[in-house]
């Protein structure tokens, strides 16, 4: 499951329904929470620096060539969902060991994480 894409409808800041990507960065040890990384189309230029480094750019081939075009995986948070709402739902792809190493690694230097987190999603000991 870790390293999966999910396409999952899901309402947007206005209430409206939107289709997000999702990956699957992290999982509880007891399956229940499951931590995402979302992918957004563009990230907004009035972002900190500091979080704007955590915007990791993903082109439209590849591994992530289901996207229109290229887009942002927000390294910046750990999104948590319910392992239960990915039960009945099939993955678009498995991104790569590279491509997961490298948001892993963007995830676990980020300040914007707590440590505790990391933990929870057995993405540090």
């Amino acid at each position: 499951m870790i390293g999966n894409v999910y396409r999952i409808l899901e309402e947007d800041l206005k209430g409206k329904p939107k289709h997000k990507y999702e990956i699957v960065i992290g999982l509880c040890p007891d399956l229940f929470h499951v931590g995402v990384l979302l992918i957004n189309s563009k990230h907004y230029g009035d972002l900190h620096p500091e979080l704007l480094k955590l915007q990791y750019l993903v082109s439209n081939t590849g591994c992530f060539s289901f996207l229109k075009y290229p887009s942002y995986v927000d390294c910046s948070r750990i999104v948590m969902k319910f392992g239960h709402n990915f039960e009945e739902v099939q993955p678009i792809v498995c991104i790569g060991d590279n491509e997961l190493r490298r948001l892993i690694d963007i995830v676990v230097s980020a300040d914007t994480i707590e440590r505790r987190f990391l933990k929870l999603y057995q993405l540090i000991p």
